[in-house]
């Protein structure tokens, strides 16, 4: 899907999550710009989303009994690259 796809269909989707929250889209930029300046704190949070995925993985393949590949045992975070 291209960029400008993506977005046309992001846009209605995030302003209808918002208007269900009762939120107003100030707090999500206002959110967005405190990652900005802090990017150690996103980096945190998205090495906690990897460590929760893959834990969540790992269950699933234990209850199925199917063992992941060479690649998949390779899955980790992203590398900064400058």
């Amino acid at each position: 899907m291209q960029r400008d796809s993506a977005i046309k269909l992001f846009i209605p989707y995030e302003e209808k999550l918002f208007q269900q929250l009762g939120l107003p889209d100030s707090v999500m930029r206002k959110t967005y710009q405190y990652y900005v300046d802090n990017p150690k704190m996103l980096e945190k949070i998205y090495d906690s989303v990897i460590d929760t995925l893959n834990l969540r993985e790992k269950k699933m393949r234990t209850k199925s009994g199917s063992k992941p590949t060479e690649k998949e045992n390779r899955i980790s975070k992203p590398e900064n690259k400058p």
